[in-house]
């Protein structure tokens, strides 16, 4: 059985969104994290079943073609701001996977940058009120 490239690209964004490890994702979907490795690696079939607990806990459908779809949240700052990702939808598919990887991740820098700002900001007003 050749390896499930699209299951492994949706564990890895997973990964990626929510700073699980491999190990915890498993425990999330009830599997062990020898058999979410063993089904990546297409040692055993994917189940229908870990489809869809992955998509009740994750929010992410992995369809028996090559696209796996995950829902964004809206980014939520301190100060009560939102901003709502460009595109609610991100399809991770096997011919583009790497290159979209790579952009969710400099999206994630981005909104840490942002972040960082925001937290700059706090500490200046912070520093200001102490003084």
């Amino acid at each position: 059985m050749p390896k499930n490239e699209t299951l492994k690209f949706c564990i890895e964004k997973i990964k990626l969104d929510t700073g699980l490890r491999q190990a915890e994702i498993a425990d999330k979907i009830d599997v062990k994290s020898t058999y979410l490795s063993d089904m990546i690696n297409g040692r055993v079939p994917l189940t229908e079943s870990v489809c869809q607990k992955i998509s009740e806990v994750f929010h992410i459908s992995i369809p028996t073609n090559t696209d796996c779809k995950y829902t964004t949240k809206p980014q939520q700052y301190y100060g009560g701001e939102s901003e709502q990702p460009a595109t609610p939808v991100t399809t991770v598919n096997e011919t583009a996977n790497m290159e979209r990887l790579l952009g969710l991740l400099e999206a994630k820098e981005a909104s840490l940058a942002k972040a960082q700002q925001h937290i700059d900001k706090l500490l200046e007003i912070i520093a200001n009120q102490t003084k």
